[in-house]
């Protein structure tokens, strides 16, 4: 019986039965910890929010504060076939006063056609900044940030069910010809909230600790920046 195995069958964690998981450990240290529990909005500390932005699939956003060298996430939004519009209205209709919006590289890519304009500028005019432009980074650096982010993290165990549920399953892909694990995960419907946690991981400072909410309007030096 393999470690996994006996984890399932004699320590109820049902998170190894997901072969290939690649946060299974550190979702089950959370889940031990209290660290997946109630978690609700502290309103002396700005909220930031990381994206993943789909086209034809799934647009991803985790809403997290930074409170000492804590992150607590707490709270997930998911939704596809729906335009930047639709986003930015349900960020501004959540209680929240955000600091900065992580998205990826992707963003300032722009469309084609006369007067074409990149979803970074579209975002930009809907009200959603300052932006921190994540750059392009392998998945395995990606995956290794945020194992780092899932151990010095907190979630809402209800707002971010449909979250909890993707990082549990993302997982790496199997070569059944070769019977060995690729380098590369699978990408599935999981990989959505994944990829925005990732955003998360590799664009916040590393030494970020608290932030407390500024009084007034939060006013950035820019309203984008590339990291």
């Amino acid at each position: 019986m393999g470690e996994a195995e006996y984890e399932q069958e004699f320590e109820c964690s049902f998170l190894a039965a997901i072969a290939g998981a690649y946060y299974a450990g550190e979702l089950d240290r959370a889940m031990a910890g209290g660290r997946i529990t109630e978690v609700p909005y502290d309103p002396a500390h700005e909220v930031f929010t990381a994206w993943d932005l789909g086209l034809d699939d799934a647009t991803a956003i985790w809403f997290f504060q930074t409170i000492g060298y804590q992150l607590r996430f707490i709270d997930y939004l998911e939704n596809s076939d729906v335009g930047l519009d639709w986003y930015a209205a349900a960020l501004k209709a959540k209680p929240y006063a955000y600091g900065r919006h992580y998205l990826p590289h992707d963003i300032e890519v722009r469309e084609i056609g006369n007067n074409a304009r990149s979803r970074l500028d579209s975002l930009l005019g809907l009200g959603v900044k300052p932006v921190d432009v994540v750059p392009a980074a392998p998945p395995e650096d990606g995956i290794n940030a945020a194992r780092n982010l899932l151990a010095r993290s907190a979630f809402d165990a209800g707002k971010c069910e449909r979250g909890l549920e993707a990082l549990r399953h993302y997982r790496r892909e199997w070569n059944g010809k070769l019977r060995v694990w690729k380098a590369r995960p699978v990408h599935d419907w999981s990989s959505h909230a994944a990829d925005a946690f990732r955003m998360a991981a590799l664009g916040l400072p590393r030494s970020a600790t608290s932030n407390r909410r500024r009084s007034g309007a939060v006013t950035a030096v820019t309203d984008y920046r590339r990291m």
